[in-house]
């Protein structure tokens, strides 16, 4: 009896968190959960008009394949997000939990990670030029035009160079400044459509429009870290507290980074292998509809992660709490919730995605009624696993879950390859609806149920207060 009271109360306080975050008594979660969405909707509208003017002016003057590889190389960064082999979730899960640890140590754990960092992109940006000299894009991306190895070098160096600076983010992440990191990177997407469009109405040589989203994100990712280095020398509430006789261990970027990294890995060949695998097995009009109505894809589900990365913060400054996961029944009510705004915004992207596609294309590359139907199951799939992902905290859940993800890519990329001769572009949206349903949301809501009714112990649980769980903020592109 006495069990069972505990059992209830330690399910009620679960609830009553969970409830704090989504009614307002976790005020400032709640702020930048609100903000941040507001801001992503607030920008979104802008940055599809001119993103989809762009595409549109793009097609005209350069055709078809102009179009499959603007898209093809606007997916590099997707596809490489684990370049900074998870040491970027690693400093955002130091930061948020920067209360456990002294100033210095969290400083001098952030220099080292851009030494790393550093390392990487400068390698990055030569291993791009090194394939072009050898003129090897165009088998990597399988379009032959005369612009194609000189516009992916530009652009992937871009990448590279963005790889230390993008810690900037992870910083502001950890600060619960979520806010400012969707500020940024919308202005990012925003200005990097509206040069598009620019460029494209201009006639500029194809070299030199293709890595104008790269080179904004580049941009704007040096504003956020220049940003994040004043707050860290500000006032703001970063160290231990309290004074104390014992100095905490130092924060291990090593185990931090692992977790990362294998989430990190997973995570573009779920949502971003479609793409090449598409221009390898079908034609480069099937490329070019995939690339269109992930014009309307990805703004829906970036709206959703803008609001929901919020929360990751906030969770990881409970993960010395004893958790794995919230109870079930505090989950279910945020799954319903986010069904039923996916179920929304999928009915929107199938009535508007023909006007849009045949405006932003030219009516070259339309999608059908089929693919449109399998990508609106695609953004009800996101919807649901994003508050799935979210309640797993711990790090038995994370572990957990990587193995899910990594059963996932293999599906998705399985799936996708088997479908794409026949299917075509709906073959996309359809295996990752399937492999994330299956194989990430349902295994997640049961291992929630299991640790809801079998808790862990406190000698399981309290593994370490400084052990890793993987960065919410990748869950979806």
């Amino acid at each position: 009896m006495v069990e069972t009271r505990s059992s209830t109360k330690r399910t009620a306080r679960k609830v009553t968190r969970i409830r704090d975050l989504l009614t307002g008594n976790g005020s400032a979660t709640r702020k930048d959960v609100v903000l941040s969405a507001t801001i992503k909707m607030a920008t979104l509208p802008g940055t599809a008009i001119a993103s989809i003017a762009g595409m549109h002016y793009l097609t005209n003057a350069y055709h078809t394949e102009a179009l499959a590889l603007y898209g093809l190389v606007l997916s590099i960064p997707l596809l490489l997000p684990f370049t900074d082999l998870g040491l970027g979730g690693a400093i955002a899960e130091i930061v948020a939990s920067r209360r456990t640890f002294f100033r210095t140590q969290i400083l001098e754990a952030i220099k080292k990670t851009l030494r790393r960092l550093f390392l990487i992109g400068t390698t990055m940006v030569a291993i791009g030029w090194l394939i072009a000299v050898g003129g090897r894009w165009s088998t990597v991306l399988n379009i032959d035009t005369s612009d194609t190895n000189l516009a992916a070098a530009l652009a992937f160096s871009c990448v590279g160079a963005a790889v230390p600076t993008g810690v900037g983010y992870r910083i502001l992440l950890g600060l619960q400044r979520n806010r400012f990191v969707v500020l940024l990177q919308s202005a990012a997407a925003l200005t990097g459509a509206i040069a598009v469009l620019l460029f494209s109405l201009l006639r500029f040589p194809l070299w030199a429009i293709i890595p104008l989203p790269q080179l904004a994100t580049l941009t704007f990712s040096v504003v956020g870290i220049l940003f994040a280095r004043k707050l860290l020398r500000s006032d703001i509430e970063i160290g231990v507290s309290v004074q104390t006789d014992t100095t905490p261990p130092a924060p291990r970027l090593g185990g931090l980074a692992i977790a990362n990294l294998m989430i990190g890995l997973c995570l573009p060949l779920i949502y971003q292998c479609g793409r090449i695998l598409t221009a390898h097995l079908s034609s480069v009009t099937q490329v070019a509809i995939v690339v269109a109505a992930s014009q309307l894809f990805s703004p829906i589900v970036s709206v959703l992660q803008s609001g929901g990365q919020s929360l990751w913060p906030h969770f990881s400054a409970l993960r010395g709490e004893r958790r794995d996961a919230p109870a079930l029944g505090a989950v279910l009510p945020v799954i319903a919730t986010f069904a039923a705004l996916g179920t929304a915004a999928g009915a929107i992207l199938i009535l508007v995605g023909p006007a849009v596609t045949r405006i932003s294309t030219a009516g070259q590359a339309v999608p059908t009624t089929s693919t449109l139907i399998a990508y609106a199951l695609a953004v009800l799939a996101v919807a649901v696993n994003l508050p799935v992902g979210m309640a797993m905290m711990g790090a038995r859940a994370v572990r957990f879950q990587a193995a899910t993800l990594a059963l996932t890519a293999l599906a998705t990329v399985s799936l996708t390859a088997a479908m794409s001769p026949s299917l075509g572009a709906t073959a996309v949206p359809l295996a990752l609806a399937l492999a994330l349903t299956v194989l990430g949301t349902a295994p997640g809501l049961a291992f929630i149920f299991l640790n809801d009714q079998h808790p862990p112990s406190p000698q399981s649980a309290e593994t370490s207060e400084y052990e890793a769980h993987g960065s919410r903020s990748e869950k979806i592109p």
